[in-house]
């Protein structure tokens, strides 16, 4: 009879197991994410009834230093620029389809992509845009992208970017009816009156039951930019499946949808090749962590008297040994470098590197990349390769944390980055 937040901070694998739901109109329900940040999923023995609104939108930029709040399963906006050149760098936003930064340039930020790809007007500079990502099945299950922050021109700091919206899995037994809202969209960029952040990317929604019902309005669309109306991030992803689906013409729905017959639920985890950084200078990384900036809670402290190099520890799950695997810094100021070596202890199933990092002083993040080859005949027999190519290589990368993207690449390097967690 009254809004609701459900706080996350009891179920680290974002799984609810309900008898029915039943959301009146006029409630709201809301979200407080869990520290892993995952997507929710709701398990229904019988039957999902939502009048009212389900709400996981991404949190629009309040400042030069105040990227948007995401979704739960979704990621933050990237920071704005403190001063040009000389500065702190924009930030990149986070997820797959973030926001990039490109460090030569003066613009405003770059807008997230996700299932549709974001949109930048021609009459001003803008960083890159996120790539998209994803696939329409929705597996795994993964929220938005943030957007990218602003470069500044000035002492004022650049705006922040939005972040994406939230992702969400409905399955029921019986049956979802949905005469209500289920909103995931992406945040919006703030205007710094110098060079703006950009808008996060729409999220994920997901309905599985043997009929679904839809007369109401799911929406997963991206944020926008706070000055040029024609620049706004992508939308998100909406799946529908069962074995009865009735969409209502007068219903709305905003983003990339697609349905089909029930199917996997859920994939089951430690599924395909990852990496995971575990430790910096001797340091463990206490997972999760962010792998953003965050003067206040910084990821892993390493002594300012600690001697470079820095040996940064890489582990490795379904790697092949002797692998090269590259270590990303990114500081918040000076230029990024890249420094690698092979994951030559352990075996295929879990190996570790041992790769020498100059740090920098001050604040800085970590990524970890690798490339494997695909040999004849392997993907190319799964059916996912787009447009009659096979797929080349394999590319992973890993932020400080701990989340790990696999981006499949064709021989025209066509990307399709597949999230997992």
């Amino acid at each position: 009879s009254a809004d609701i937040q459900i706080d996350m901070a009891d179920r680290q694998d974002g799984i609810y197991h309900y008898a029915s739901v039943n959301i009146p109109a006029g409630v709201t329900v809301t979200f407080l994410p869990n520290a892993a940040n995952t997507p929710v999923t709701w398990l229904v023995a019988t039957t999902a009834v939502i009048d009212g609104t389900v709400n996981l939108d991404g949190g629009s930029a309040t400042g030069g230093n105040g990227p948007g709040v995401a979704g739960p399963g979704g990621f933050p906006g990237g920071a704005g620029a403190l001063k040009f050149p000389g500065g702190q760098n924009p930030g990149p936003g986070g997820g797959p389809g973030g926001g990039g930064v490109d460090t030569t340039l003066v613009a405003n930020g770059g807008s997230a992509s996700f299932g549709g790809l974001g949109v930048s007007s021609v009459s001003d500079s803008f960083h890159p845009l996120g790539d998209t990502y994803g696939n329409a099945f929705l597996l795994p299950l993964i929220g938005g992208s943030g957007g990218g922050g602003g470069t500044s021109t000035d002492n004022n700091a650049g705006g922040a970017g939005g972040a994406g919206g939230g992702a969400i899995l409905i399955a029921a037994s019986t049956s979802i009816t949905v005469n209500g809202t289920i909103s995931a969209t992406g945040g919006d960029g703030f205007d710094s009156g110098d060079n703006d952040g950009a808008g996060g990317s729409g999220g994920a929604v997901r309905l599985l039951a043997p009929l679904i019902d839809h007369n109401g309005a799911i929406t997963v669309r991206g944020g926008n930019h706070p000055r040029f109306g024609s620049t706004r991030a992508g939308d998100g992803r909406i799946r529908f499946d069962g074995t009865i689906v009735n969409f209502d013409g007068s219903a709305t729905q905003v983003g990339a949808a697609s349905a089909g017959s029930i199917g996997i639920v859920i994939l089951p985890s430690g599924v395909g090749p990852r990496l995971n950084i575990t430790t910096v200078g001797g340091v463990a990384v206490v997972i999760p962590a962010s792998g953003n900036f965050d003067p206040l809670v910084p990821n892993v402290t390493v002594a300012p008297e600690t001697a470079n190099p820095v040996s940064v520890v890489v582990a490795a799950e379904n790697v092949p040994i002797g692998t090269t695997i590259a270590v990303v810094m990114r500081p918040k100021v000076g230029d990024v470098t890249t420094t690698s070596g092979p994951n030559d202890t352990g075996n295929l199933a879990s190996s570790t590197a041992t790769i020498p990092v100059d740090l920098l002083p001050g604040d800085g993040t970590l990524h970890a990349q690798a490339t494997l080859g695909v040999k004849s005949g392997g993907l190319a027999k799964t059916g996912l390769a787009p447009n009659g190519e096979v797929f080349s290589r394999v590319e992973i990368e890993t932020e400080l944390g701990g989340k790990t993207y696999l981006a499949y690449v064709t021989p025209s390097g066509k990307r399709y980055t597949l999230p997992q967690r």
